[in-house]
């Protein structure tokens, strides 16, 4: 009937066989697309004034509210923001990246939030600074993930999950770190008490503290401790990550730092080149095609907690190492400014590109075309939320700070 086949069956168990395809697909189109898109956002790019776009000028002219900016963390974390995005192209190599992307992100957060109390203590009993230190975090976090969620549940409907997913006690899909972030941001209060109580200022005691108590969450806590649902489960609670960074910014800005940081950059060379290889070939499908390690590997090793916090460290530990410049490059920390809108709107981007693509040609992407195509278009949707939504809630948090 028209362009569709219409059959009737009165058997029970009715099966259809095919002489020859259905529907032709062009692979040509599957080249074709992608180096379009790239000409077209070149075009874009020659033509636009890109100074004065919020997301690129910030790229330069950003300024952190605890300390300096180390402009290798933001091309870190536009580097973790990729991983996840090459994780779910669906290529077997890419697979398992997502999860060191998000402990990347996670550790990055332990490190970055932790600094001011690291470099005066004493701020953990500020009911002034707690009170903008929470409002920070809610403005950062909260207006562009009801945004992302309200988009959401206007396509899907379901009003108990969107509930439940906006008081953050469950996470479905990727938006399962965000409950997790919260939690922590809940928690750091806690621990820099502990530390200020019992520690009483004492750099070294309170280094040792935080990674035993990291080393221990990180090897014993279990869903039946503490848990968050998602997914259709229980998934474990992972603060022993975020503690990671903990322990990497009071090291990285204690007295014994001095002893390893800017020294020896043959030695920092080194272990940033190992310690990045090991991350971008630690995907399950090439762990499970060279060592027959299986699936899910990444995701489930301990290990990598301490992967993504050496990554951190190697990438600071020296202003003129390999890695350093790598992570400061341009494109790393211009996808790093607007990360979090990436992470959070590139599996919706990525899925209206398999199911457009699909509709045009019949047939899907490949998963290196749907690489370049997604990082193109999450970028450009990225700096229209961080210039709209993200940027002008931090903004207001800096200037009432200021005033």
């Amino acid at each position: 009937e028209g362009e569709f086949v219409k059959i009737r069956s009165t058997s029970s168990d009715p099966q259809l066989i095919l002489s020859s395809t259905v529907r032709f697909n062009n692979y040509l189109l599957s080249f074709i697309l992608p180096i379009f898109l790239t000409l077209l956002t070149t075009l874009i790019i020659n033509n636009i004034n890109f100074v004065e776009i919020h997301a690129v000028k910030d790229v330069t002219t950003k300024k952190p509210s605890a300390t300096k900016n180390i402009t290798a963390l933001d091309g870190l974390r536009g580097f973790a923001a990729l991983l996840v995005l090459a994780d779910h192209t669906g290529h077997p190599y890419f697979r398992g990246l997502g999860a060191i992307g998000v402990w990347i992100f996670f550790c990055l957060s332990g490190f970055l939030l932790s600094i001011p109390f690291v470099k005066k203590p004493s701020l953990i009993v500020s009911s002034s600074y707690l009170q903008h230190y929470m409002m920070r975090r809610i403005k950062r976090i909260v207006p562009m993930y009801y945004f992302v969620l309200t988009i959401l549940y206007f396509f899907r409907g379901n009003l108990e999950s969107f509930f439940r997913h906006i008081i953050f006690i469950q996470g479905d899909g990727i938006y399962w770190s965000v409950p997790q972030e919260m939690f922590f941001y809940m928690i750091l209060p806690v621990i820099f008490i502990l530390n200020y109580f019992v520690c009483r200022g004492n750099v070294k005691y309170m280094l040792v503290s935080t990674l035993v108590m990291t080393l221990l969450l990180n090897h014993y806590i279990s869903t039946n401790w503490l848990s968050m649902y998602g997914n259709g489960r229980r998934l474990p609670l992972v603060p022993e990550v975020f503690m990671m960074g903990i322990v990497l910014s009071y090291f990285y800005h204690s007295p014994y730092s001095s002893l390893i940081t800017n020294r020896l950059k043959l030695l920092h060379d080194v272990c940033g080149i190992m310690i990045l290889s090991i991350v971008l070939l630690s995907s399950d499908g090439f762990l499970d095609r060279v060592f027959n390690m299986g699936i899910n590997y990444s995701w489930n090793s301990e290990i990598f907690v301490y992967v993504a916090a050496l990554l951190l460290f190697f990438s600071i530990s020296h202003e003129n190492s390999i890695l350093n410049k790598l992570m400061s490059s341009f494109p790393l920390r211009a996808v790093g400014i607007v990360g979090f809108s990436f992470y959070l709107i590139h599996g919706g981007v990525l899925s209206s590109i398999k199911a457009i693509f699909m509709n045009l040609t019949g047939q899907e992407l490949t998963p290196i075309a749907k690489l370049v195509t997604g990082i193109m278009i999450t970028y450009f949707f990225s700096v229209i939320t961080y210039g709209l939504i993200e940027r002008p809630f931090m903004q207001k948090t800096i200037i009432k700070k200021k005033g």
